[in-house]
């Protein structure tokens, strides 16, 4: 009879594990690795402008200073805004885009008041579906918030940090991201 049960309990605990897992996070793509630079990727006008790694940059981008719409779309606002921040962090920039030399200097880099504090701050703690939260530090007084579920390997950014952080959309090559104004 306790063996019977042992397995029920087995089973049970392996049914509630699977469940706690979002459905948007099970098909990793995109940024779906812990390094952003990892998968190779680059965010443009013209590579991967529609979608949710464009909302990803985005998101970053108003980390500085709420200017962008978070919409999932690399236009000229977003390449502007992307060129500016390049050149306030890294000093330079390569005409707003993102690719893996870029992705790896804006994830690693460490901010110029705090040296040994990099931009993207671990907050401490996970959530019930395993997505470890972050912060990044843009150099304003704004901040974006970002998720890295290593179970579904995903990396995830909150399109309204301020009123609702912990709604996480998941930074993939498609573009599920709606229009939200800048740090809603």
């Amino acid at each position: 009879m306790l063996r019977r049960y042992t397995r029920y309990l087995v089973t049970v605990a392996a049914a509630t594990t699977c469940i706690l897992v979002p459905a948007s996070s099970v098909s990793a793509n995109g940024l779906d690795q812990y390094n952003w630079n990892a998968p190779g990727l680059t965010v443009s006008s013209s590579s991967y402008r529609y979608s949710n790694m464009t909302g990803f940059v985005q998101a970053i981008v108003n980390a500085k200073d709420c200017g962008l719409t978070l919409d999932g779309d690399f236009g000229p606002v977003t390449t502007w805004g992307l060129a500016v921040m390049q050149n306030d962090i890294l000093g330079y920039n390569n005409g707003g885009v993102m690719n893996p030399s870029m992705w790896y200097a804006f994830q690693f880099d460490s901010t110029e008041e705090y040296p040994q504090f990099m931009r993207l701050a671990y907050l401490g703690y996970t959530d019930g579906y395993g997505t470890w939260q972050y912060e990044y530090y843009g150099g304003g007084s704004i901040g974006a918030h970002l998720g890295f579920n290593p179970i579904s390997s995903q990396w995830l950014f909150s399109p309204t940090p301020w009123s609702n952080p912990s709604y996480m959309v998941p930074a993939t090559t498609n573009r599920t991201v709606g229009s939200y104004a800048g740090c809603a």
